[in-house]
């Protein structure tokens, strides 16, 4: 029995899906892997900005850091004008 990859996708379509990226070499595997990775960083900061309309470009990419940086670790790199973003 075929078990999905994504329950909003049809079987069908989810099937080719999986036969382009089985067909992909592993350059290309990895270069896709490189644009969801920009896609999923230029969407967390189009979210940040709706949230923090007022926010400045170095704000957004600090708040976007944040959701995969510890906070301790984050306090110790943030620049200091930008630390109040960071919960205590």
């Amino acid at each position: 029995m075929y078990r999905s990859q994504s329950p909003d996708t049809s079987e069908e379509v989810d099937r080719f899906q999986m036969d382009l990226f089985r067909a992909q070499s592993p350059a290309e595997k990895l270069r896709t892997v490189f644009a969801l990775n920009r896609l999923s960083l230029a969407l967390a900061a189009q979210g940040m900005l709706e949230l923090h309309p007022d926010a400045s470009e170095e704000e957004i990419r600090w708040r976007v850091a944040s959701q995969w940086i510890e906070r301790d670790q984050l306090r110790q790199i943030i620049p200091a004008h930008l630390r109040d973003i960071v919960a205590p």
